[in-house]
């Protein structure tokens, strides 16, 4: 297969030899590619992820009007305003006593709404299974104790406690290394295609041809003395 580039004819053979000839670059960055995120597994601690399930309950008498229904389900999205608020950050932080900042709560808590089926998840990342489960539940408590305050009427309860996490959800080792030798092949590639469109050496008759635009007459065997 080639394709034409102005007047030159350029295959997949062209494309390829500059990589098959310095190899070697490309498996030095790739190397150092999984290096890099082998060192990162080792130091970072690993965090898991709880979820606790919340649900909005409707009246007790049973709807029919499609309107109702539809009213009871637009209050996932407040439910979720409600639970992403600075006020239950606040009560969740000092009724658990967590020693997390602002920043670090919301990064490791984050409310998932679902309104069709009108719940919502408390999502936690913490240090350790156990962990992230019992602050998720915990703080899901919390949660609908400070919404039956604000909303007037409790109707948000707890449908799930979180259960303990079996994997750690960062980091994540084997697409981690995969990512790193994906990364570092194409750098390695890019890197090489620099080097060759700043080489301006002439390694074959062929490069003759291509460059010069000339016919060759003849070829000088390299002879060893």
């Amino acid at each position: 297969m080639s394709w034409e580039v102005g007047d030159a004819s350029v295959s997949v053979g062209d494309l390829m030899s500059p990589i098959f000839r310095r190899w070697r670059t490309v498996a030095l960055l790739v190397v150092f590619s999984i290096l890099v995120a082998v060192v990162r597994i080792i130091i970072v601690t690993p965090e898991f992820e709880a979820k606790a399930r919340l649900i909005v309950l409707a009246p007790n008498e049973a709807v029919t009007d499609l309107q109702t229904l539809q009213l009871y389900r637009n209050l996932v999205p407040a439910y979720q305003e409600i639970l992403s608020s600075r006020r239950v950050m606040v009560a969740v932080l000092q009724e658990l006593k967590l020693d997390w900042s602002p920043s670090e709560y919301r990064r490791r808590v984050r409310i998932e709404a679902h309104e069709e089926s009108q719940t919502l998840d408390v999502v936690v990342r913490a240090g350790s299974p156990a962990e992230s489960a019992w602050i998720a539940t915990a703080a899901a408590q919390v949660m609908t104790r400070v919404a039956a305050d604000v909303m007037q009427e409790e109707r948000l309860v707890l449908l799930d406690p979180a259960a303990p996490p079996e994997k750690p959800v960062t980091p994540r080792p084997v697409l981690e290394l995969v990512l790193a030798s994906v990364l570092g092949l194409m750098v390695g590639t890019g890197v090489i295609f620099a080097l060759e469109m700043f080489d301006r050496r002439i390694r074959d008759e062929v490069a003759v041809e291509r460059r010069l635009g000339l016919p060759v007459l003849g070829v000088i065997p390299h002879i060893d003395l």
